[in-house]
């Protein structure tokens, strides 16, 4: 079997797009962002210039009236610095914003059932083969020219939403690029207008290099997160304006609104990017992972207000013998403290906290304090009742309201693991699977007869968390990939691995908690493995020294891509090994949603 060689992808082998020329970067350094010292080259080293960052990491956007740009509900992966004109950004609540179908939402590209007839019979002949003509250079840039897509009837849209203009120089997008989160508002241009849009990686690097960048980030961090989180949250739905209320009732919903928004603080737990402490958290046992999950209230401690959280996995446990019990994890949305709130409302004297809050992993929260929960939710929604003995209306208090439990034992196996962080976790149910080995079968049908998952992991009792992309909420695998090939799919949140502009650094793999990735060795379509031709190296001086391979140098090793479970994506009835169980004993469960679980477990 002979070798076949390609060259090995770095860092910079795939630009952000392909349009971005030198002369593109001197215009940028010219602007006011770059030359009045706001992002300074002077902060930037040989070795990751800012004219590099621009040119590898960024491209050029020039917009038309009503161009979108983003859309609410979309995966972002890059911020937009607007150069010059202005951008409209949607702020009504989500339920009142633009309707889908004037947004030009692109629709999901799935196979045909002709192709998913196709796929059944068309067996590769061997395994992790690859189709060397797309790895051609023109194949890797991420963005080219593509379609663009307009509102129609411009100003009737301006007319009939609610929206605040951004001018230049100001940025956006960088919550949802940086947070790993989902677009929070939908923006369009207001006219012409000039963009430049950065992925996360060039953002990351900007902001280690940039002071002002990184303080102005945090700064709306915290204003804007906090304000998007606040007129979509549901404990405070009630404050929205009725169109058919009086102008008395209009202004005493805004005056709470903000007196709610100007009193809520927003407090985040934990690094974003620290990937470290979140893999030694998996590994040891509770009273370790009680130490190193930072504390948001404690137990026994006077109730100061109530905590929602916007993101990340949050363990609620009270004190047990010498340790800690979990009763319950928090998602989005959930609040911790409600309970108390109300019980020192009611009863009128200061309440203690029942349990403990901790953070699993990276978490925010939206704090708001106790005066202010009772003026804004519990005295609008229950005093004109002269009724304080309920709060069924209010949604959470340290448990997710329902009516099924988890039992101790399988609780603390979720938590202690981090598998509450998976959207989509393998779970088989051991005394229904028979190891038919169908769901394996039916995972490498559609992925070219290459398996994307393991069917093994850890068991509890009798049900196994398999070693398959869960999807995560907060996808730590992503942190540290240097060009940006395992990120969210913009459609539906699911994480995928661009393999074209992948360079097998195995970052994503050493950084996956749940030993979900793998890094595998490459083939033609003759079965020989691939191997680099060359080697590429930054000097300190900013210079690349190219060094030609042989069989006797140390990187003379066979390429590896990171692969992993894509969901399905492509497919249109979904999950195939979900769907190819016989006997209902696997399924596809977002551990997320203590609600979902709890059901799929007691059945």
């Amino acid at each position: 079997m002979s070798e076949v060689k390609i060259n090995r992808l770095e860092r910079w082998g795939i630009p952000f797009c392909d349009e971005m020329t030198d002369e593109n970067v001197e215009y940028l350094l010219q602007m006011p962002l770059f030359s009045q010292g706001m992002i300074d080259p002077e902060n930037f080293n040989d070795r990751l210039p800012l004219a590099g960052i621009l040119k590898n990491d960024s491209r050029l956007m020039n917009c038309k009236e009503g161009e979108i740009i983003i859309r609410e509900g979309e995966w972002g992966n890059s911020a937009f610095f607007l150069l010059s004109g202005s951008v409209r950004v949607v702020i009504e609540r989500a339920q009142n914003s633009i309707p889908p179908e004037l947004l030009g939402q692109p629709q999901r590209k799935r196979k045909s059932v002709l192709e998913i007839l196709k796929q059944c019979f068309n067996r590769s002949p061997e395994i992790e083969q690859r189709d060397l003509a797309s790895y051609a250079p023109q194949a890797y840039s991420e963005n080219s020219k593509s379609s663009r897509i307009y509102l129609q009837d411009f100003n009737h849209i301006v007319d009939c939403h609610k929206t605040t203009r951004i001018d230049a120089i100001d940025f956006f997008g960088e919550q949802s690029a940086l947070g790993r989160l989902e677009r929070s508002a939908t923006v369009f241009a207001d006219g012409d207008c000039e963009i430049l849009e950065v992925r996360w990686q060039g953002i990351r690097d900007l902001m280690n290099k940039a002071p002002w960048l990184k303080t102005q980030i945090d700064m709306r961090f915290r204003a804007y997160g906090l304000y998007s989180f606040l007129k979509n949250s549901s404990y405070f739905e009630h404050l929205s304006i009725d169109e058919n209320a009086t102008e008395e009732d209009h202004e005493r919903k805004r005056s709470l609104s903000q007196h709610v928004f100007n009193h809520a603080e927003l407090r985040t737990y934990g690094k974003y990017d620290q990937v470290d402490s979140f893999l030694s958290l998996v590994e040891h046992g509770t009273a370790s992972n009680l130490a190193h999950e930072p504390l948001i209230a404690r137990e026994g401690d006077y109730v100061e207000g109530i905590y929602i959280i916007r993101s990340g996995i949050a363990r609620v446990s009270h004190r047990y013998n010498n340790g800690h019990r979990t009763i319950s994890y928090l998602t989005p949305g959930h609040a911790f403290g409600v309970a108390e709130v109300v019980e020192s409302w009611r009863d009128g004297k200061p309440t203690h906290l029942h349990h403990s809050l901790r953070a699993v992993g990276y978490v925010t929260v939206v704090f708001i304090p106790s005066a202010i929960f009772e003026l804004a939710v519990l005295e609008e929604l229950f005093d004109r009742q002269k009724n304080k003995t309920t709060y069924s209306g209010l949604k959470g208090s340290n448990t997710p309201q329902n009516t099924t439990h988890l039992d101790n034992g399988l609780m603390e196996f979720l938590v202690e693991r981090r598998f509450v962080n998976g959207s989509a976790t393998m779970v088989i149910d051991l005394d229904r699977c028979t190891r038919c080995d169908d769901c394996v079968r039916a995972c490498a049908a559609t992925h070219d007869q290459n398996p994307r998952f393991l069917r093994q992991g850890p068991v509890h009792d009798k049900y196994m968390i398999a070693n398959a992309c869960m999807h995560c909420a907060d996808p730590v695998c992503m942190i540290q990939c240097p060009t940006g090939a395992i990120h969210r799919n913009s459609l539906a949140g699911e994480v995928i691995v661009n393999d074209l502009t992948c360079i097998g650094c195995g970052a994503c793999a050493n950084n996956c908690p749940y030993d979900a990735i793998r890094m595998v060795q490459i083939r033609d379509q003759n079965g020989n493995l691939i191997y680099p031709t060359q080697t590429t190296k930054r000097q300190a001086d900013g210079t690349q020294v190219v060094r030609k391979l042989t069989p006797l140098d140390p990187e003379w090793q066979p390429i590896e891509k990171a692969t992993k479970c894509d969901l399905c994506s492509d497919q249109i009835t979904g999950p195939a090994c979900q769907n190819a169980c016989p006997h209902d004993a696997l399924v596809r469960l977002d551990l997320g949603s203590y609600e979902t679980a709890a059901q799929w477990f007691k059945r």
